[in-house]
């Protein structure tokens, strides 16, 4: 990984070019011996070139260009071990710093998370400047990269979700519905909403009043959930576009995350579930859904569920994104309603990734703070705990960790829950004191 980053080090600038051009769509990687003026710093040839001696005051500059706005930047340092922080601006405006972990060594590179940087259209001066007092750190090399949708986005907080409808109830473990109302979670449509255009519309109301993002999850596609407890959904495909039209419609030109249908890919896989009549509706049905988002809610940026890490192999479940017009969404979303870890769906959703085009995804972190059961149960579960809140992030093949599901609603009739959809105090309560954030 390290030598790949190396010679997109090297490459991605022309060892005669002044100004690097700093592409929109991909990686660009800053050769650091081209630069406009430095100060208190030295440049080091050697392999890496590194720039060293970093000193009260210091600095470099470097020449970038690029179509403006919002970009990822990373550097690739080494350091003496002690965690630091470089000063960024671009024109002489000061950007977020750039944080450098230790690397354990002046002889050990390494790249430091992304921080976002605001770029105007042509040219400018990217200056890395020391920090007050100095936390020296050797360069080597920087790279930008286009900055994730969801960076820096807030939320939207519903005053209707679950858990703050029934906040007047209290938990015998002490713990407060308020934990959970209190956090962006997904607002979920499906055939209760006869006019998904309205109450689209009307959330989106409620979402720009807080200046957040609303999570929306679509949830009414025909044969929903294979006849099992969140059985339903639109009564042929004729109802299902007319109701995504609407939903489509309702949130207009306004941003919006949207959850493409949770299990509706992965149960195209699941024997006797769908005809393959049935199957070629269902990705004829995904295909229409994202033209839907498409021509009405531009500003959209659509998820198509694509299961979880405990589900299906990665090779059928890229073929099915694939299928269903993956190419023409922003990406996909990973364990929705479910309670495998983030790391197992990390993994599992870069190795979809790599077989689509690189597409990003989101992970559901609602409920997977404690992880699965040993025997991965999927309907309530006992001791669950809340996972981490929903949060962007800048750069990753991962935009976001979300809470798409409403912490404290039922899986089914299983466990002792109530029937899917309903909200459960005891289940509620214990995910909020096993919660780990």
């Amino acid at each position: 990984m390290k030598r790949q980053l190396f010679l997109l080090l090297l490459t991605c600038a022309s060892s005669h070019a002044q100004v690097t051009n700093v592409s929109s769509t991909s990686q660009t990687g800053v050769d650091v011996t081209h630069y406009a003026a430095a100060s208190n710093y030295t440049l080091y040839s050697g392999n890496p070139s590194e720039w060293g001696n970093l000193g009260q005051g210091g600095y470099v500059d470097f020449p970038i260009s690029s179509a403006g706005g919002s970009y990822a930047l990373q550097l690739y340092y080494s350091n003496g071990g002690s965690s630091g922080a470089a000063n960024v601006y671009v024109n002489g405006v000061q950007q977020p710093a750039a944080l450098t972990s230790g690397t354990g060594g002046w002889g050990t590179f390494s790249l430091s998370a992304a921080t976002s940087v605001t770029l105007p259209v042509g040219t400018s001066t990217l200056r890395l400047a020391a920090t007050n007092p100095v936390q020296a750190f050797n360069l080597a090399g920087v790279l930008f990269g286009p900055s994730n949708p969801l960076s820096k986005t807030s939320f939207y907080v519903s005053p209707s979700s679950q858990a703050a409808e029934n906040i007047s109830q209290s938990c015998s473990n002490g713990a407060s519905l308020s934990t959970i109302a209190s956090q962006p979670q997904g607002v979920w449509f499906g055939d209760w909403n006869s006019n998904p255009q309205a109450d689209a519309a009307y959330v989106v109301k409620l979402a720009q009043n807080q200046g957040t993002v609303p999570i929306v999850v679509a949830y009414d596609i025909v044969n929903r959930d294979c006849g099992g407890g969140s059985s339903g959904g639109a009564a042929n495909a004729a109802a299902y576009q007319a109701w995504i039209q609407g939903l489509a419609l309702g949130l207009g030109n306004s941003k919006a995350v949207v959850i493409l249908e949770p299990d509706a890919l992965s149960q195209l896989n699941v024997q006797g579930c769908l005809s393959s009549a049935q199957q070629n509706e269902r990705l004829s049905l995904f295909q229409y859904a994202i033209s839907m988002f498409t021509q009405h809610a531009p500003n959209a940026l659509v998820y198509l569920d694509a299961g979880h890490s405990g589900a299906i192999d990665v090779n059928t479940m890229a073929a099915n994104l694939q299928y269903a017009g993956i190419s023409n969404a922003t990406g996909f979303a990973l364990n929705v309603s479910n309670y495998e870890t983030t790391g197992d769906n990390t993994t599992y959703g870069q190795q979809i990734s790599s077989l689509v085009n690189n597409k990003h995804f989101i992970i559901d972190t609602s409920r997977n703070g404690q992880g699965p059961t040993a025997d991965h149960q999927f309907c309530n579960p006992p001791n669950r705990g809340l996972g981490s809140v929903s949060t962007g992030f800048a750069s990753g093949v991962v935009d976001a960790d979300l809470w798409v599901q409403n912490p404290g609603t039922s899986d089914g009739t299983c466990n002792g829950g109530p029937p899917a959809g309903t909200f459960s105090l005891p289940i509620a309560c214990t995910l909020i004191q096993n919660a780990k954030f």
